[in-house]
């Protein structure tokens, strides 16, 4: 056992909302907890601002460790960022709002400190790059043990894969030129394995696992990705039963219904209890994104509800999470509560969401200046 059972603080309300997350019993109204483990510069700059660390050029969490190394700076750094961004009061602040559910991103490094870091591991697979700081395994162990003290579930997600699934700085890239390796090297996908056996192995029995979603965003070629997901999923399944959730791509955009994935993990026998991960924002153009909040109400109230109903029709036995949406958006008037409030009731009727994010900038990334400007909390859990 990681913890010990008997969790100090935890009050019956905390305890049956925790339960009822991971039952099914309530919906999962969640957050993100994005740039704490796999860091972004716009959500968290002061990470990159200790040396003058250039965003463009020390594009994501990897070269931004070795601009904050070749300074000297990377230990210290790295420590008060996990030590700060998120602590135990955003938990306890979490529980007092009626959020149910955290979505974690991970990077595939994290796990290895237990080897000294990645850099000084015994990889199966060898892959390149490895230098990356260690110590943030510490705050996923926290993590765990504070959702389950405050009743919060938690998905560990893989945010970057060895290589980048996406090129983006959210995958942590070897390079900031925005291509992506991971599918072109047989290395990357199996240490991707290998890394994810080895969190399912360490959080598989936990009270606050909800779940481990396979892969964040990828953008790589789909049948590479489809026979990641088959070793993915057996490997986590020699350790927990709990959900395994799937993204399709999410560029070219698909949602799950497309015939490559109607046909995917079609044996609801042997593929228990799978979850797909759809992300919607409307901020990033295309019809999402509307000039006024009247029209973007629209769009979620119709296009986003019937495109949930799409996925169910597509996928017989199968769930699905609303995993990444968030407030921004480009219309010019002030109506981000309503518009908020319309995407919580919306996104409700799939098997929950989680917000992007929790803490980081405002402007209708951040989950906690919602709640300060009045969003409807009888669309979240129980406040406890």
């Amino acid at each position: 056992m990681l913890f010990c059972a008997t969790v100090f603080g935890q009050n019956a309300c905390q305890n049956n909302r925790l339960n009822d997350a991971m039952s099914g019993r309530s919906k999962l109204t969640g957050v993100n907890l994005g740039s704490w483990l796999v860091l972004e510069q716009w959500m968290s700059p002061d990470p990159w601002n200790a040396c003058n660390c250039n965003p463009d050029v020390a594009y994501g969490e990897y070269l931004l460790e070795q601009c904050l190394k070749n300074c000297g700076q990377r230990e210290a750094v790295m420590n008060k960022h996990w030590s700060s961004f998120i602590t135990e009061g955003d938990f306890q602040a979490m529980s007092s709002a009626g959020i149910n559910f955290a979505r974690l991103p991970v990077g595939w490094w994290h796990i290895y400190d237990t080897q000294g870091g990645v850099n000084n591991a015994r990889l199966n697979n060898s892959v390149s790059p490895t230098d990356y700081q260690a110590g943030g395994l510490k705050y996923i162990d926290l993590a765990f043990q504070w959702g389950q003290k405050y009743g919060v579930a938690i998905l560990l997600c893989m945010h970057a894969a060895p290589g980048s699934q996406g090129g983006t700085d959210n995958s942590s890239p070897p390079d900031n030129s925005k291509n992506f390796y991971w599918d072109k090297y047989a290395n990357n996908q199996a240490a991707t394995v290998d890394s994810i056996a080895l969190y399912a192995q360490r959080y598989g029995s936990q009270a606050a696992l909800w779940g481990i979603a396979l892969m964040n965003e990828p953008r790589v070629d789909v049948p590479t990705l489809q026979q990641y997901y088959y070793n993915a999923y057996w490997a986590v399944r020699r350790y927990t039963k709990k959900a395994v959730v799937i993204n399709p791509l999410i560029f070219p955009p698909q949602s799950g219904t497309e015939d490559q994935w109607k046909s995917f993990m079609t044996d609801n026998n042997a593929f228990t209890n799978i979850y797909y991960d759809l992300h919607f924002y409307s901020c990033f153009g295309g019809p999402p994104d509307q000039p006024n909040s009247g029209g973007a109400i629209g769009y979620i109230n119709w296009d986003r509800v019937n495109q949930i109903k799409d996925f169910y029709a597509a996928q017989p036995g199968k769930k699905v999470i609303i995993g990444e949406w968030a407030g921004a958006n480009h219309f010019g008037d002030d109506n981000l509560v309503g518009f908020v409030n319309a995407q919580m009731k919306a996104y409700s009727t799939a098997d929950g969401w989680s917000f992007w994010s929790w803490a980081g900038n405002g402007g209708g990334w951040k989950f906690q200046d919602m709640l300060g400007q009045g969003i409807d909390r009888s669309l979240l859990a129980q406040a406890c």
